[in-house]
């Protein structure tokens, strides 16, 4: 089954339509043309007096509505005036009887240079703990034939820690090796985490192997003798032997 990381939701452009007509400022962007535009429009001329009689303050709802009709909509209502003196028009669900006597209409050409629109706006919602989820889903398994040993892979880049260092046991010898190693991590911007405690090193490798840990660095009797300490990789197991200075 698939997991659901995100909502998004096309708000289309009704949130910006309805913040304008609460707040009467014009929430529109503006696209420039490459070149200038001749367009035809039908531009009303409106007697506003008639309008106001008519419908009150739904006056300028109704002046509102004619001026953004789109150019084929405003002749055929410009033609049935014409025709007939009066047109019932619906805006909003609200029907309004429209009579030549308030407004008229100019057939002309405008050249243009851009246009106004208004957004559309895409509603993403990314909830924490849906995107927490799908990386524990993707990142928890187990290794092959013991359940008991799992692991979380997480990405070096998201990991908390990027590094555990583990002394191999609780010897004094190893303290100064294991608190160099800490700290040139540390210098280096690199989260680590320490574990000193005397559990066995196989278990404190699964430990860490289970916190998503990347890397692990082991300081052992060998680097007291030679300065090189065992780097294991968390995935594969894989463990190479390098220099304190290159770990």
């Amino acid at each position: 089954p698939g997991i659901e990381c995100i909502g998004i939701a096309d708000r289309s452009c009704y949130d910006l339509t309805c913040h304008t007509e609460v707040s009467k400022v014009d929430l529109v962007a503006r696209r420039e043309f490459a070149e200038p535009k001749v367009v035809r429009v039908m531009e009303p001329a409106f007697v506003k007096p008639v309008l106001g009689r008519a419908f009150k303050k739904q006056a300028d709802d109704v002046i509102k509505h004619i001026t953004n009709l789109p150019y084929e909509h405003a002749r055929d209502l410009d033609a049935a005036l014409t025709a007939n003196g009066s047109v019932d028009i619906n805006i909003n669900g609200a029907s309004f009887k429209i009579t030549r006597e308030m407004v008229t209409f100019a057939d002309k050409e405008k050249r243009i240079s851009g246009e106004n629109y208004l957004p559309h706006v895409i509603e993403p919602s990314f909830g924490v703990g849906r995107i927490l989820y799908a990386i524990l889903e993707h990142a928890f398994w187990a290794r092959e034939g013991d359940e008991q040993r799992q692991v979380l892979s997480l990405s070096p880049s998201i990991a908390p820690y990027k590094c555990s260092v583990l002394p191999l046991s609780a010897n004094e010898v190893f303290e100064p090796f294991t608190a160099r190693v800490v700290r040139e991590l540390t210098d280096a911007n690199l989260s680590c985490k320490a574990d000193e405690s005397s559990t066995q090193i196989g278990r404190r490798y699964a430990r860490a192997d289970e916190l998503g840990i990347p890397y692990a660095i082991t300081v052992d009797f060998r680097t007291v003798d030679d300065q090189t300490v065992t780097l294991r990789e968390r995935d594969s197991c894989k463990q190479v032997r390098v220099s304190i200075a290159d770990a």
